[in-house]
């Protein structure tokens, strides 16, 4: 299995150079409060990705900044960065502001350069952004600050992250051929395709957002393929398990309880493509990848699952357990029916929660 990086030192050195701007200063005294703002939620569940221990890589906020905006129009009112157990106290003009945060942002976003909401809104990550301990996480609430009567408001703010996740739980081989299955099948990899590599922090791509470039996704219509995004080990780290090298004999099942993360694709299945030529965006596929005989045989389960489902979304999750049925197909997008049977159920009550600031920190 794979090991992976640690955690950058850069991002470990941003989390401790805490930042605040005040905001606009001299208020009557009539027309001001304090607010005060913490970050919470629940726990999650314990399915991992291998390598990693949920408690540690999965939950905890190590760093966030939070951003005041002014309703109306929109202006910051006040921001700062803090640690994971930090609680805010601002004192506000009295008002309806809109409250933001995002979390485990890497050094390449600077607090500091979002002075609006429209600016906040705008802010993108790539899935590469996650890191091993520190997955992306960001939410947003509105919150009316009042005067005397009220001087004191409490703001609970939750997080969620900007993946989803999808596990897989096992892989039974039941071929209905005796003479296949009685040959020796081995699973080498575990992937994605069709991989969006990025996101909002505010909010999911819509279809429109998507690019039809195929140098623009992932793993576009296969592992590395040339004509898409070039080979990053940042992403591959979350989207995939090599060298697995697990045989899977006739009529046994391997339990593998592998998890994979990904930004949410928002196409829905009838517009998916399964063309040999790249024409525009695909859905997002998990790919097994086999051998028999000295020959690769790919299997493909295509998310969203079923037609007319409504688009995966950030901060949830799903587990699949794979049936092969019969030989796969020898390209990853060739889809074969009935070559393999997905029975996927959601991860309900704990991974699709918010994610409390205090957690495992």
């Amino acid at each position: 299995m794979k090991k992976l990086i640690p955690l950058m030192m850069g991002v470990a050195l941003l989390a401790s150079c805490k930042i605040e701007d005040p905001g606009p200063s001299g208020p009557p005294p009539s027309d001001i409060a304090v607010v005060h703002l913490t970050v919470s939620g629940t726990e999650g569940t314990t399915t991992k990705m291998s390598g990693l221990e949920y408690e540690l890589h999965e939950q905890p906020v190590h760093h966030w900044a939070w951003f005041f905006f002014e309703k109306s129009t929109g202006s910051l009112a006040a921001m700062g960065t803090a640690e994971s157990d930090d609680k805010i106290t601002k004192t506000l003009r009295t008002g309806v502001y809109d409250v933001c945060a995002i979390a485990n942002y890497p050094e390449s976003v600077d607090p500091g350069s979002i002075r609006s909401m429209s600016r906040f809104l705008a802010l993108k990550a790539r899935l590469s952004d996650n890191g091993t301990g520190s997955m992306l996480m960001a939410g947003s609430t509105l919150a009316i600050v009042l005067s005397k009567e009220s001087p004191e408001t409490e703001i609970t703010l939750h997080l969620q992250r900007l993946v989803s996740k999808i596990t897989v739980v096992s892989i039974t081989r039941r071929f209905e051929s005796p003479t296949l299955g009685a040959k020796q099948l081995t699973l080498k990899h575990i992937y994605l395709t069709n991989v969006y590599p990025e996101s909002f922090y505010a909010r999911d791509l819509q279809i429109e957002e998507l690019s039809s470039s195929q140098q623009s996704w992932y793993n576009a219509m296969g592992w590395h393929h040339p004509a898409g995004l070039a080979e990053d080990r940042d992403t591959d780290r979350f989207i995939s398990e090599r060298d697995l090298d697990r045989s899977l004999p006739q009529n046994g099942t391997a339990g593998l309880n592998l998890s994979f993360y990904f930004f949410p694709n928002p196409l829905p299945l009838q517009a998916d493509s399964h063309d040999s030529v790249w024409t525009g965006p695909r859905c997002t596929r998990l790919v097994l990848e086999t051998e028999l005989e000295g020959k690769t045989y790919f299997y493909q389960a295509t998310l969203p699952k079923d037609d007319g489902q409504p688009a995966i979304t950030r901060n949830t999750a799903f587990q699949v357990r794979c049936t092969l049925t019969r030989l796969g197909s020898t390209d990853p997008e060739q889809w074969i029916p009935g070559s393999l049977e997905a029975e996927f159920s959601a991860v309900t009550g704990d991974w699709d929660r918010n994610i409390d600031v205090n957690e495992n920190s």
